[in-house]
C-alpha cells in the first residue's frame, strides 16, 4: 500500500507545483510507475480548481470573477502545464 501511495505521490509532484518533497520524500524508483496514477492526480487538481469554482460561483461573487479566479488557480498549481501544450501544438 505504502507503494502505490509513493507512486500517488510522485504523479501529484509531476502534475502540481505543490512542494509535497517538503511532506514527503518519494523514492526515485516511484516515478517510474507515476504514470499509473496520472489519472487521481489530476482529478486531484481538478477536484481543487472546481471546488474553488464552485464555491466562488455559489452567490459570493460575480461570475466572470469567479472563473477568471479558476483559471489563475489552475496556471498556479499546474504551472501551466496544459496551456504550454496547447502553445507548442500552435508552434
Amino acid at each position: 500500500m505504502k507503494e502505490k501511495l509513493s507512486h500517488l505521490w510522485a504523479a501529484l509532484g509531476l502534475f502540481t507545483r505543490l512542494p509535497l518533497w517538503r511532506i514527503w520524500s518519494v523514492p526515485g524508483d516511484s516515478y517510474r510507475y507515476a504514470s499509473h496514477h496520472w489519472v487521481p492526480a489530476g482529478a486531484f487538481a481538478a477536484a481543487i480548481v472546481g471546488g474553488v469554482a464552485f464555491l466562488g460561483g455559489y452567490g459570493w461573487m460575480p461570475t466572470p470573477l469567479c472563473v477568471l479566479l479558476a483559471m489563475v488557480l489552475n496556471l498556479f498549481l499546474t504551472g501551466a502545464f496544459h496551456e504550454d501544450g496547447l502553445a507548442d501544438s500552435f508552434d
